[in-house]
């Protein structure tokens, strides 16, 4: 495995800049709050991971319906949802099985 690419002094202090404005954010939507070095690290690191955590599922929903894994629909009371789409399970079924993942087992009705 080869070494991460190295950023130019310019990408890292735009970076620097970013992340520090995010962190004034917090302190000015929180002006009460007053935290430790490691508890800004903590909280930065879960809404990094929260917000990670969204934009790959969001792009996994998306990669799956465009296949046509999966349906997206919309309701009233429950907004935006996914179901599978029967109609290309066995498709799915290998998609998965594909990957590195432990086989797929229907769960008891």
């Amino acid at each position: 495995m080869g070494k991460a690419p190295r950023l130019s002094r310019a990408r890292r202090n735009a970076a620097a800049q970013d992340f520090a404005r995010d962190v004034l954010r917090y302190f000015l939507c929180n002006p009460q709050a007053a935290d430790s070095l490691e508890g800004v690290v903590k909280w930065r690191l879960a809404e990094e991971n929260v917000h990670r955590t969204v934009q790959a599922t969001r792009y996994a929903l998306q990669l799956l319906v465009d296949k046509g894994y999966l349906l997206e629909r919309r309701s009233a009371i429950a907004g935006e949802f996914f179901a599978l789409n029967p109609q290309k399970r066995r498709e799915a079924e290998r998609f998965v099985q594909g990957g590195k993942h432990k086989p797929v087992r229907k769960k008891p009705e």
